[in-house]
């Protein structure tokens, strides 16, 4: 195979490379259209709803009678196909951010002969395809990053899953776009620039999580351009602040609480939802139900749940501290590995977190430690607390791609792998690049 890809002029092989590329955009509508796992209709429904009664600036207020006509539907052809509309007396709903909602207005009215949720998929896939369009396009981008990017990014099933997913997921992956940009360029172009910054704003609004890798970024972006234009892209960025950032109900102690469970523990608490709300109701003697409209959602009920799961974290912290940090220290080596994958068994994730520490090693040894910060950035609010299932650290798959890349350049340069050297080009794999 090497030796037919040798044999391809440049003008032949980003003619290749268009080819992968849109062979892989065709794909994604294919599966799109015959998929067969998404996310609940419960926590979807409220999101499509917020977005066909959207006010500029507004809260999150929704339609409940669509929003158990859609759950009812039970299909997700129908799905699909449903518009949601806007009704004359919306109710102000506090349990999810608003900032998804403008995504999905935009994406309804780009894509307006679909439902809300078919519209916000055919977004995410064009988007999908413009940025890779990007990466294997741009000259200043080596070949060997580009084949790294389509096999083990592009043609990525964690990848593909969450860019035809019918939620926030795919919307990760912006920061770690810019900073794989920003690794191989020294400057960006403005119309990169300004558009994806206030995207990554509008981001982080509804995913806080990437405040550290967007503070990362910010920082290149600082570091790179000029003073006017780094304040300029800052302005793009916090823009979105202004409309969509709303205080929410979101109970951060029930994450915390169920992602004990990821690993055995002496409480016997399971990775599940349901074992947070068995804690209430063992707790409180009241059977919580989170359906859209259930008591989950009475601001008296979620704020004590909230409080009953904050104090059983708090005990079993001081319980069993030493359990804590192992799990913490489990979740950041998968982190460098494949992530926590929930289908596998235990003994695997050991397997996958040694995985991650061998990368750990290999990265320290070459002296990698913007690669380190990266990842680190980018999981770093979650994996105290959560481990890195592939929804959560969805844009590290990005970052792991470059890290592989400079770990394969760096032996490359060191004589220590002779195959590599049949490639030509490569850019110079430094700390932060600059």
């Amino acid at each position: 195979m090497w030796k037919v890809l040798k044999s391809i002029n440049m003008k032949k092989k980003s003619a290749f490379l268009l080819f992968l590329g849109i062979s892989l955009f065709i794909n994604l509508l294919f599966v799109s259209i015959f998929r067969f796992k998404t996310m609940s209709p419960n926590w979807t429904g409220p999101y499509y709803s917020a977005a066909a009664n959207l006010k500029f600036g507004g809260n999150f207020v929704v339609c409940p009678d669509q929003i158990y006509e859609f759950k009812r539907l039970d299909n997700v052809k129908f799905e699909d196909k449903y518009k949601f509309g806007k009704c004359d007396s919306p109710i102000f709903y506090n349990s999810n951010p608003v900032g998804f909602a403008y995504i999905i207005w935009a994406a309804s009215h780009l894509f307006p002969f679909f439902g809300q949720q078919q519209a916000l998929i055919c977004l995410q896939v064009f988007l999908f395809f413009i940025l890779c369009l990007i990466i294997l396009k741009d000259k200043a981008i080596p070949d060997l990053f580009k084949w790294f990017f389509i096999f083990l990014f592009m043609f990525n099933p964690f990848v593909i899953r969450f860019t035809d997913f019918n939620f926030y997921y795919f919307w990760q992956i912006f920061p770690a776009f810019l900073i794989i940009l920003y690794f191989f360029k020294h400057k960006l172009e403005w119309y990169y620039l300004f558009p994806f910054l206030f995207i990554i704003g509008l981001v982080v609004t509804f995913r806080p999580t990437l405040i550290l890798i967007a503070g990362i970024l910010l920082f290149q972006v600082f570091r790179n351009e000029k003073f006017s234009k780094a304040m300029l892209a800052i302005t793009f960025f916090l823009l979105p602040f202004l409309f969509a950032f709303k205080p929410s109900d979101k109970n951060f102690f029930h994450t915390a609480y169920v992602g004990i469970g990821a690993y055995s523990n002496p409480w016997g608490i399971k990775l599940s939802d349901d074992d947070g709300y068995d804690l209430y109701e063992k707790v409180r003697g009241i059977q919580l139900n989170s359906s859209f409209g259930g008591n989950y959602y009475n601001d008296s009920v979620i704020k004590d749940y909230s409080l009953v799961t904050k104090e059983a974290y708090f005990s079993m912290l001081k319980e069993k501290p030493e359990l804590f940090v192992k799990n913490a220290v489990l979740n950041t080596l998968l982190s460098f590995s494949t992530g926590y994958i929930t289908e596998l068994p235990m003994r695997l994730h050991y397997l996958l977190a040694l995985l991650g520490l061998m990368h750990i090693i290999l990265l320290i040894y070459l002296r990698k430690w913007y690669i380190i910060l990266l990842i680190l950035g980018s999981v770093g609010t979650v994996v105290l607390y959560y481990p890195p299932i592939p929804a959560y650290i969805f844009c590290n798959y990005l970052i792991l791609t470059l890290s592989l890349y400079c770990i394969i350049h760096e032996l490359k340069l060191k004589g220590r792998l002779p195959f590599f050297q049949r490639f030509n080009g490569l850019a110079v794999c430094k700390n932060g690049n600059q």
